[in-house]
Protein backbone atom coordinates (compact mmCIF):
# COMPACT_ATOMS: atom_id res chain seq x y z
CA UNK A 1 0.00 0.00 0.00
CA UNK A 2 2.99 2.84 0.87
CA UNK A 3 4.36 1.60 -2.36
CA UNK A 4 0.87 2.22 -4.33
CA UNK A 5 0.44 5.76 -1.90
CA UNK A 6 4.17 6.76 -2.73
CA UNK A 7 3.66 5.84 -7.08
CA UNK A 8 0.52 8.12 -6.85
CA UNK A 9 2.84 11.22 -5.18
CA UNK A 10 4.97 10.81 -7.86
CA UNK A 11 2.85 10.84 -10.40
CA UNK A 12 1.34 14.06 -9.18
CA UNK A 13 4.24 15.75 -8.60
CA UNK A 14 5.44 15.06 -11.98
CA UNK A 15 2.68 17.15 -13.23
CA UNK A 16 3.37 20.71 -12.85
CA UNK A 17 1.48 22.32 -10.30
CA UNK A 18 0.67 25.61 -8.72
CA UNK A 19 0.07 26.40 -5.27
CA UNK A 20 -3.89 25.13 -5.49
CA UNK A 21 -2.79 21.90 -6.92
CA UNK A 22 -0.14 21.67 -4.26
CA UNK A 23 -2.72 22.76 -1.90
CA UNK A 24 -5.09 19.97 -3.15
CA UNK A 25 -1.88 17.42 -3.32
CA UNK A 26 -1.30 18.26 1.01
CA UNK A 27 -4.90 18.05 1.49
CA UNK A 28 -4.48 14.44 0.07
CA UNK A 29 -1.70 13.74 1.94
CA UNK A 30 -3.34 14.37 4.81
CA UNK A 31 -6.05 12.64 4.39
CA UNK A 32 -3.93 9.59 3.47
CA UNK A 33 -1.79 9.81 6.28
CA UNK A 34 -5.00 10.34 8.79
CA UNK A 35 -5.78 6.80 6.63
CA UNK A 36 -2.51 5.63 8.05
CA UNK A 37 -3.53 6.60 11.68
CA UNK A 38 -6.51 4.83 11.39
CA UNK A 39 -4.68 1.65 10.14
CA UNK A 40 -1.97 1.80 12.57
CA UNK A 41 -4.57 2.48 15.41
CA UNK A 42 -6.51 -0.88 13.87
CA UNK A 43 -3.47 -2.53 14.36
CA UNK A 44 -2.84 -1.87 17.50
CA UNK A 45 -6.71 -2.29 18.78
CA UNK A 46 -6.18 -5.95 17.01
CA UNK A 47 -2.85 -6.72 18.86
CA UNK A 48 -4.69 -5.22 21.77
CA UNK A 49 -7.13 -7.92 21.29
CA UNK A 50 -4.80 -10.82 20.59
CA UNK A 51 -3.17 -9.70 23.38
CA UNK A 52 -5.96 -10.32 25.54
CA UNK A 53 -6.90 -13.16 23.76
CA UNK A 54 -3.46 -14.39 25.03
CA UNK A 55 -4.19 -13.54 28.65
CA UNK A 56 -7.70 -14.74 28.47
CA UNK A 57 -6.50 -18.09 27.55
CA UNK A 58 -3.72 -17.82 29.99
CA UNK A 59 -6.50 -17.34 32.46
CA UNK A 60 -8.09 -20.08 31.05
CA UNK A 61 -5.35 -22.11 31.31
CA UNK A 62 -5.01 -21.12 35.50
CA UNK A 63 -8.49 -22.32 35.89
CA UNK A 64 -7.90 -25.55 34.26
CA UNK A 65 -4.83 -26.29 36.72
CA UNK A 66 -7.56 -24.75 39.48
CA UNK A 67 -9.65 -27.61 38.19
CA UNK A 68 -6.78 -29.95 38.37
CA UNK A 69 -5.43 -28.90 41.78
CA UNK A 70 -9.40 -29.79 42.88
CA UNK A 71 -9.60 -32.75 41.93
CA UNK A 72 -6.14 -33.97 43.11
CA UNK A 73 -6.95 -32.66 46.45
CA UNK A 74 -10.78 -34.17 46.13
CA UNK A 75 -9.59 -37.47 47.01
CA UNK A 76 -7.70 -35.73 50.31
CA UNK A 77 -9.77 -34.10 53.16
CA UNK A 78 -8.99 -30.36 53.26
CA UNK A 79 -10.38 -27.58 55.37
CA UNK A 80 -12.99 -25.39 55.10
CA UNK A 81 -10.95 -22.33 55.00
CA UNK A 82 -8.92 -24.07 51.99
CA UNK A 83 -12.62 -24.87 50.00
CA UNK A 84 -13.53 -20.93 50.91
CA UNK A 85 -9.87 -19.28 49.68
CA UNK A 86 -10.44 -21.33 46.80
CA UNK A 87 -13.55 -20.65 45.64
CA UNK A 88 -12.86 -16.70 46.35
CA UNK A 89 -9.93 -17.10 43.69
CA UNK A 90 -12.10 -18.93 41.21
CA UNK A 91 -14.93 -16.17 41.62
CA UNK A 92 -12.09 -13.61 40.98
CA UNK A 93 -10.59 -15.29 38.01
CA UNK A 94 -13.66 -15.74 36.71
CA UNK A 95 -14.77 -11.43 36.95
CA UNK A 96 -11.67 -10.73 35.72
CA UNK A 97 -12.77 -13.27 32.50
CA UNK A 98 -15.68 -11.32 32.51
CA UNK A 99 -13.56 -8.09 32.62
CA UNK A 100 -11.77 -8.52 30.19
CA UNK A 101 -13.83 -9.81 27.62
CA UNK A 102 -12.85 -8.03 24.20
CA UNK A 103 -15.77 -8.44 22.18
CA UNK A 104 -16.85 -4.85 21.54
CA UNK A 105 -13.27 -3.88 20.92
CA UNK A 106 -13.01 -6.73 18.20
CA UNK A 107 -16.23 -4.98 16.66
CA UNK A 108 -14.91 -1.50 16.52
CA UNK A 109 -11.56 -2.70 15.20
CA UNK A 110 -13.02 -4.91 12.67
CA UNK A 111 -15.34 -1.86 11.37
CA UNK A 112 -12.31 0.81 11.55
CA UNK A 113 -10.28 -2.11 9.64
CA UNK A 114 -12.77 -2.18 7.09
CA UNK A 115 -13.02 1.89 6.72
CA UNK A 116 -9.61 1.72 6.12
CA UNK A 117 -9.52 -0.93 3.12
CA UNK A 118 -12.74 0.86 1.25
CA UNK A 119 -10.46 4.01 2.08
CA UNK A 120 -7.73 2.64 -0.04
CA UNK A 121 -9.63 0.74 -2.54
CA UNK A 122 -10.96 4.17 -3.54
CA UNK A 123 -7.22 5.46 -3.47
CA UNK A 124 -6.19 3.06 -5.63
CA UNK A 125 -9.03 2.65 -8.15
CA UNK A 126 -8.79 6.94 -8.48
CA UNK A 127 -4.81 6.92 -8.77
CA UNK A 128 -4.75 4.05 -11.11
CA UNK A 129 -7.19 6.03 -13.05
CA UNK A 130 -4.46 7.59 -16.04
CA UNK A 131 -7.34 10.02 -17.39
CA UNK A 132 -9.11 10.87 -14.47
CA UNK A 133 -5.47 11.92 -12.92
CA UNK A 134 -4.47 14.44 -16.27
CA UNK A 135 -8.25 15.53 -16.48
CA UNK A 136 -7.98 16.41 -12.63
CA UNK A 137 -4.43 17.96 -13.31
CA UNK A 138 -5.26 19.98 -16.03
CA UNK A 139 -8.94 21.04 -14.05
CA UNK A 140 -6.38 21.92 -11.03
CA UNK A 141 -3.91 24.35 -13.70
CA UNK A 142 -7.46 26.20 -14.93
CA UNK A 143 -8.38 26.60 -11.13
CA UNK A 144 -4.89 27.83 -10.77
CA UNK A 145 -5.12 30.36 -13.37
CA UNK A 146 -8.31 31.49 -12.38
CA UNK A 147 -7.36 32.15 -8.84
CA UNK A 148 -4.53 34.67 -9.96
CA UNK A 149 -6.23 35.97 -11.48
CA UNK A 150 -8.86 36.58 -8.69
CA UNK A 151 -5.61 37.33 -6.88
CA UNK A 152 -4.94 40.25 -8.94
CA UNK A 153 -8.87 40.88 -8.73
CA UNK A 154 -8.76 41.23 -5.30
CA UNK A 155 -5.25 42.94 -4.83
CA UNK A 156 -6.95 45.77 -7.17
CA UNK A 157 -9.55 45.71 -5.20
CA UNK A 158 -8.16 45.97 -1.98
CA UNK A 159 -6.16 49.09 -3.92
CA UNK A 160 -9.27 50.38 -4.37
CA UNK A 161 -11.21 50.41 -1.35
CA UNK A 162 -7.72 51.86 0.08
CA UNK A 163 -8.20 54.41 -2.33
CA UNK A 164 -12.40 55.07 -1.57
CA UNK A 165 -11.10 54.97 2.00
CA UNK A 166 -8.61 57.91 1.38
CA UNK A 167 -10.93 59.71 -0.31
CA UNK A 168 -13.77 59.26 2.58
CA UNK A 169 -11.21 60.54 4.88
CA UNK A 170 -10.65 63.51 2.68
CA UNK A 171 -14.88 63.97 2.15
CA UNK A 172 -15.50 64.07 5.68
CA UNK A 173 -14.21 67.53 6.15
CA UNK A 174 -16.05 68.36 2.86
CA UNK A 175 -19.31 67.03 3.85
CA UNK A 176 -19.31 68.33 7.25
CA UNK A 177 -18.65 71.68 5.17
CA UNK A 178 -21.60 70.93 3.00
CA UNK A 179 -23.70 69.88 6.03
CA UNK A 180 -22.77 73.30 7.53
CA UNK A 181 -23.62 74.92 4.39
CA UNK A 182 -27.09 73.15 4.33
CA UNK A 183 -27.52 74.82 7.94
CA UNK A 184 -26.70 77.84 7.36
CA UNK A 185 -28.70 77.89 3.76
CA UNK A 186 -31.74 76.50 6.10
CA UNK A 187 -31.13 79.71 8.79
CA UNK A 188 -31.02 81.75 5.40
CA UNK A 189 -34.30 80.78 3.54
CA UNK A 190 -36.10 80.94 7.06
CA UNK A 191 -34.76 84.80 7.18
CA UNK A 192 -35.54 85.04 3.22
CA UNK A 193 -39.13 83.53 3.58
CA UNK A 194 -39.93 86.16 6.54
CA UNK A 195 -38.53 88.45 4.05
CA UNK A 196 -41.20 87.51 1.44
CA UNK A 197 -43.63 86.97 3.54
CA UNK A 198 -43.47 90.87 4.51
CA UNK A 199 -42.94 91.55 0.99
CA UNK A 200 -46.26 90.03 0.31
CA UNK A 201 -47.77 91.56 2.99
CA UNK A 202 -46.13 94.91 1.32
CA UNK A 203 -47.20 93.73 -1.86
CA UNK A 204 -51.03 93.25 -0.87
CA UNK A 205 -50.85 96.92 1.06
CA UNK A 206 -49.39 98.27 -2.45
CA UNK A 207 -52.00 95.98 -4.34
CA UNK A 208 -54.66 98.07 -1.68
CA UNK A 209 -53.30 101.32 -2.32
CA UNK A 210 -52.87 101.41 -6.20
CA UNK A 211 -56.56 100.57 -5.95
CA UNK A 212 -57.28 103.16 -3.90
CA UNK A 213 -55.33 105.35 -5.60
CA UNK A 214 -57.21 104.02 -9.28
CA UNK A 215 -60.42 104.82 -7.49
CA UNK A 216 -59.04 108.37 -6.62
CA UNK A 217 -57.77 108.98 -9.67
CA UNK A 218 -61.24 107.74 -11.89
CA UNK A 219 -63.01 109.85 -8.92
CA UNK A 220 -60.90 112.94 -10.16
CA UNK A 221 -61.38 112.66 -13.79
CA UNK A 222 -65.48 112.35 -13.08
CA UNK A 223 -64.73 115.10 -11.07
CA UNK A 224 -63.00 116.83 -13.03
CA UNK A 225 -65.30 115.88 -15.93
CA UNK A 226 -68.17 117.37 -14.04
CA UNK A 227 -65.91 120.56 -13.30
CA UNK A 228 -65.13 121.01 -17.12
CA UNK A 229 -68.75 120.32 -17.69
CA UNK A 230 -69.69 123.15 -15.43
CA UNK A 231 -67.03 125.31 -16.42
CA UNK A 232 -68.57 125.18 -20.06
CA UNK A 233 -71.95 125.87 -18.97
CA UNK A 234 -70.52 128.45 -15.84
CA UNK A 235 -68.74 130.13 -19.50
CA UNK A 236 -72.01 130.54 -21.36
CA UNK A 237 -73.58 131.90 -18.45
CA UNK A 238 -71.10 134.29 -17.71
CA UNK A 239 -70.92 135.11 -21.53
CA UNK A 240 -74.97 135.73 -21.36
CA UNK A 241 -74.46 137.91 -18.11
CA UNK A 242 -71.29 139.57 -19.82
CA UNK A 243 -73.99 139.87 -22.69
CA UNK A 244 -76.50 141.26 -20.26
CA UNK A 245 -74.05 143.47 -18.86
CA UNK A 246 -73.09 145.20 -22.03
CA UNK A 247 -76.52 146.18 -22.18
CA UNK A 248 -76.63 148.00 -19.63
CA UNK A 249 -75.82 151.26 -20.82
CA UNK A 250 -78.52 150.89 -23.69
CA UNK A 251 -81.00 149.86 -20.73
CA UNK A 252 -79.25 153.24 -19.18
CA UNK A 253 -79.55 155.53 -21.70
CA UNK A 254 -83.65 154.07 -22.66
CA UNK A 255 -84.47 154.44 -19.74
CA UNK A 256 -83.12 158.61 -19.58
CA UNK A 257 -84.95 158.80 -23.04
CA UNK A 258 -87.70 157.23 -21.94
CA UNK A 259 -87.85 159.68 -18.83
CA UNK A 260 -87.48 162.34 -21.64
CA UNK A 261 -90.01 161.26 -23.84
CA UNK A 262 -92.41 161.09 -20.89
CA UNK A 263 -91.23 164.63 -19.96
CA UNK A 264 -92.05 165.73 -23.96
CA UNK A 265 -95.15 163.39 -23.67
CA UNK A 266 -96.40 165.88 -20.74
CA UNK A 267 -95.22 168.67 -22.46
CA UNK A 268 -96.89 167.34 -26.20
CA UNK A 269 -100.08 166.99 -24.15
CA UNK A 270 -100.04 170.63 -22.81
CA UNK A 271 -99.20 171.26 -26.41
CA UNK A 272 -102.29 169.64 -27.25
CA UNK A 273 -104.33 171.28 -24.61
CA UNK A 274 -103.31 174.68 -25.95
CA UNK A 275 -103.44 173.65 -29.71
CA UNK A 276 -107.20 173.14 -28.75
CA UNK A 277 -107.40 176.55 -27.68
CA UNK A 278 -104.68 178.04 -30.64
CA UNK A 279 -105.89 177.60 -34.64
CA UNK A 280 -102.48 177.09 -35.51
CA UNK A 281 -103.61 173.50 -37.61
CA UNK A 282 -100.47 172.82 -39.17
CA UNK A 283 -98.57 172.97 -35.37
CA UNK A 284 -101.04 170.41 -34.14
CA UNK A 285 -100.30 168.14 -37.15
CA UNK A 286 -96.85 168.33 -36.64
CA UNK A 287 -96.57 167.63 -33.20
CA UNK A 288 -99.26 164.56 -33.56
CA UNK A 289 -96.31 163.45 -35.84
CA UNK A 290 -93.33 164.64 -33.35
CA UNK A 291 -95.73 162.39 -31.22
CA UNK A 292 -95.96 159.48 -32.93
CA UNK A 293 -92.74 159.05 -33.48
CA UNK A 294 -91.62 160.08 -29.78
CA UNK A 295 -94.32 157.12 -28.70
CA UNK A 296 -92.77 154.44 -31.25
CA UNK A 297 -89.12 155.18 -29.81
CA UNK A 298 -90.08 154.91 -25.99
CA UNK A 299 -91.73 151.63 -27.23
CA UNK A 300 -88.74 150.60 -28.58
CA UNK A 301 -86.23 151.70 -26.29
CA UNK A 302 -89.06 150.00 -23.29
CA UNK A 303 -89.11 147.13 -25.12
CA UNK A 304 -85.03 146.83 -25.36
CA UNK A 305 -84.48 147.93 -21.97
CA UNK A 306 -87.85 144.44 -21.11
CA UNK A 307 -85.64 142.28 -23.06
CA UNK A 308 -82.26 143.11 -21.54
CA UNK A 309 -83.70 143.33 -18.03
CA UNK A 310 -85.27 139.56 -19.03
CA UNK A 311 -81.57 138.68 -20.08
CA UNK A 312 -80.21 139.81 -17.00
CA UNK A 313 -82.94 138.98 -14.77
CA UNK A 314 -82.79 134.77 -16.59
CA UNK A 315 -78.53 135.19 -15.92
CA UNK A 316 -78.39 135.81 -12.65
CA UNK A 317 -81.51 133.14 -11.80
CA UNK A 318 -79.58 130.55 -13.37
CA UNK A 319 -76.71 131.21 -11.54
CA UNK A 320 -78.23 131.89 -8.37
CA UNK A 321 -80.56 128.25 -9.05
CA UNK A 322 -77.93 126.33 -9.96
CA UNK A 323 -75.05 128.19 -7.32
CA UNK A 324 -72.36 127.21 -10.10
CA UNK A 325 -69.65 129.27 -8.28
CA UNK A 326 -70.43 127.84 -4.85
CA UNK A 327 -70.24 124.50 -6.82
CA UNK A 328 -66.97 125.63 -9.13
CA UNK A 329 -65.19 126.17 -5.43
CA UNK A 330 -66.50 122.48 -4.36
CA UNK A 331 -65.49 121.14 -7.04
CA UNK A 332 -62.25 122.81 -6.85
CA UNK A 333 -61.79 121.71 -3.73
CA UNK A 334 -62.60 118.60 -4.52
CA UNK A 335 -60.18 118.36 -6.85
CA UNK A 336 -57.32 119.70 -5.36
CA UNK A 337 -58.30 117.10 -2.43
CA UNK A 338 -58.09 114.46 -4.54
CA UNK A 339 -54.65 115.68 -6.54
CA UNK A 340 -53.67 115.99 -2.58
CA UNK A 341 -54.12 112.35 -2.17
CA UNK A 342 -53.00 111.20 -5.38
CA UNK A 343 -49.94 112.49 -4.79
CA UNK A 344 -49.71 111.45 -1.10
CA UNK A 345 -50.81 107.66 -2.92
CA UNK A 346 -47.51 108.14 -5.36
CA UNK A 347 -45.42 108.78 -2.81
CA UNK A 348 -46.82 106.52 -0.77
CA UNK A 349 -46.21 103.95 -3.78
CA UNK A 350 -42.68 105.21 -4.39
CA UNK A 351 -41.87 104.57 -1.01
CA UNK A 352 -43.15 101.13 -1.39
CA UNK A 353 -41.57 100.39 -4.32
CA UNK A 354 -38.45 101.73 -3.29
CA UNK A 355 -38.87 99.09 -0.04
CA UNK A 356 -40.08 96.42 -2.56
CA UNK A 357 -36.57 96.79 -4.56
CA UNK A 358 -34.86 96.47 -1.69
CA UNK A 359 -36.85 93.58 -0.43
CA UNK A 360 -35.98 92.24 -4.27
CA UNK A 361 -32.65 92.72 -4.18
CA UNK A 362 -32.39 90.59 -0.69
CA UNK A 363 -34.67 87.60 -2.53
CA UNK A 364 -32.49 87.79 -5.21
CA UNK A 365 -29.24 87.77 -2.84
CA UNK A 366 -30.60 85.11 -1.48
CA UNK A 367 -31.83 83.26 -4.23
CA UNK A 368 -27.96 83.55 -5.71
CA UNK A 369 -26.73 82.33 -2.31
CA UNK A 370 -29.32 79.25 -2.37
CA UNK A 371 -28.58 78.47 -5.74
CA UNK A 372 -24.79 78.65 -4.87
CA UNK A 373 -25.15 76.45 -1.87
CA UNK A 374 -27.16 73.92 -3.50
CA UNK A 375 -24.89 74.02 -6.73
CA UNK A 376 -21.82 72.97 -4.09
CA UNK A 377 -24.51 70.42 -2.35
CA UNK A 378 -24.60 68.87 -5.74
CA UNK A 379 -21.09 69.01 -6.50
CA UNK A 380 -20.72 67.49 -3.09
CA UNK A 381 -23.16 64.60 -3.70
CA UNK A 382 -22.29 64.15 -7.15
CA UNK A 383 -18.57 63.03 -5.94
CA UNK A 384 -20.04 60.74 -3.38
CA UNK A 385 -22.35 59.27 -5.94
CA UNK A 386 -19.76 58.55 -7.96
CA UNK A 387 -17.11 57.32 -5.14
CA UNK A 388 -20.25 55.17 -4.13
CA UNK A 389 -20.77 54.10 -7.61
CA UNK A 390 -17.22 53.09 -8.35
CA UNK A 391 -17.64 51.50 -5.13
CA UNK A 392 -20.94 49.19 -6.43
CA UNK A 393 -19.47 48.67 -9.87
CA UNK A 394 -15.80 47.21 -8.84
CA UNK A 395 -18.06 44.97 -6.11
CA UNK A 396 -20.20 43.95 -8.78
CA UNK A 397 -17.27 43.07 -10.96
CA UNK A 398 -15.78 41.36 -8.14
CA UNK A 399 -18.90 39.32 -7.84
CA UNK A 400 -19.51 38.73 -11.47
CA UNK A 401 -15.67 37.52 -11.93
CA UNK A 402 -16.37 35.41 -8.98
CA UNK A 403 -19.62 33.99 -10.62
CA UNK A 404 -17.54 33.46 -13.63
CA UNK A 405 -14.93 31.23 -11.76
CA UNK A 406 -17.76 29.58 -9.86
CA UNK A 407 -19.79 28.51 -12.77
Amino acid sequence: MDAEIAWLKAQLEDSTMGSIAQEGLKKLEEAIAAMQRVVEKTDKTHQRAEDLVSKVKLLLLGIQDLLEQLKGTSRSRLSTEQLSRMLTEAKKMVRVMELHSCSAQREAAEKEWEESHKLLLYIKDNASNQGEAIKITSMLKWYESKLGQLEAVLREAAENVGRATRQNGLNTPALEDVQQRWKDLGEEYDVVTGQIAMATGQLKNTAGLLKELGDLGMRYERLAAEFDGARTHLIKKVNVISQAASKEPIVVSAEKHARELNWLARELQDLVKNATKSSDVQRAIDVAGAYKNITEAVRAAGQAARQAMEAAEEALSDVKREDLPKRARNLKDQAYSLLTKAQDARNDHKRTADEQATQGKRVDQARSKTETLQKDLQTAMGELAKIKRGRFLRKKEILEYLGSLID
